[in-house]
């Protein structure tokens, strides 16, 4: 399990605070909305299951992509290079 921190001001926090009652329980919703959506996505483009991505819960999403050799945005993105080197502008 990896631990993600976010820093933030005194005053940022406060400003948060004005809309949402728990930051932190808020932080966590959102990226467990996140993980669903994306699981959802990496489960039809990479075709794991024909099953309708709807119809499973999160833990069977997540043992399917665990077993899967999907890249991350990163590598896909040091794979692709910049824009630059993509149309050619540099090498």
């Amino acid at each position: 399990m990896v631990t993600l921190a976010v820093n933030i001001t005194d005053e940022a926090l406060k400003v948060l605070e004005w809309d949402i009652d728990n930051v932190q329980g808020w932080l966590e919703n959102f990226v467990s909305e996140k993980v669903r959506r994306c699981s959802d996505e990496i489960v039809v483009k990479e075709k794991l299951s024909k099953k309708n991505p709807s119809e499973m819960n999160i833990t069977e999403k997540l043992e399917l992509i665990k077993s899967s050799n999907i890249i991350s945005a990163k590598e896909k993105n040091a794979r692709k290079g910049t824009f630059a080197e993509q149309i050619g502008m540099i090498q």
